[in-house]
């Protein structure tokens, strides 16, 4: 059983990762200590929730981690960052945050911060949805992210990786 998450251990070797080509994203993200909450989006820090801003091609996510810091991450299409964003992502991130009245105000004096064991302050990911279009074969089987992977901020992705897992322990227990 392939659980090994986006690595996909047994999945580079099975069959095709296929990528949505309407969820064409890349984030550039990292974490900011001294960060503001507002209650009207982002709940308080003994009650914090998870924000999503639009921005002008994309959207911005704004995560509470704990007290004083928060993950923010700019998600714009593949495309646009290749245009605007690839040849200095950092720029681009701070930009983007910069004109975005929210995060403008709320990281108004925060730090962007390197945030436990994250390689650098400003990361970038891309290519995260997809599905894989072969789930099992003779003496394996692909389960949650190896399996396919959906932001989890769609709770839809959530939900597909425990019903997949759900599933495969019944198949393996029968």
């Amino acid at each position: 059983v392939d659980a090994t998450g986006r690595a996909g251990v047994i999945a580079r070797h099975r069959g095709t990762r296929e990528f949505d080509s309407v969820l064409r994203n890349v984030a550039t993200f990292g974490y900011f200590r001294g960060a503001r909450l507002e209650s009207d989006y982002s709940g308080d820090w003994e009650l914090a929730r998870i924000c999503i801003v639009s921005h002008a091609h994309g959207w911005i996510w704004y995560i509470p981690m704990e007290r004083d810091v928060v993950s923010v991450g700019v998600i714009t299409s593949d495309k646009r960052f290749k245009e605007v964003a690839a040849a200095d992502p950092e720029r681009f991130y701070r930009e983007t945050l910069a004109a975005t009245p929210e995060t403008a105000r709320w990281l108004e004096g925060a730090e962007l911060v390197e945030f436990h064991d994250a390689p650098r302050k400003v990361m970038v990911e891309s290519d995260f949805n997809y599905f894989h279009d072969r789930l099992h074969g003779p003496g394996y089987a692909l389960v949650g992210d190896a399996a396919g992977f959906l932001d989890p901020l769609f709770t839809f992705g959530v939900f597909l990786s425990v019903t997949g897992a759900r599933m495969l322990a019944y198949a393996l227990g029968t």
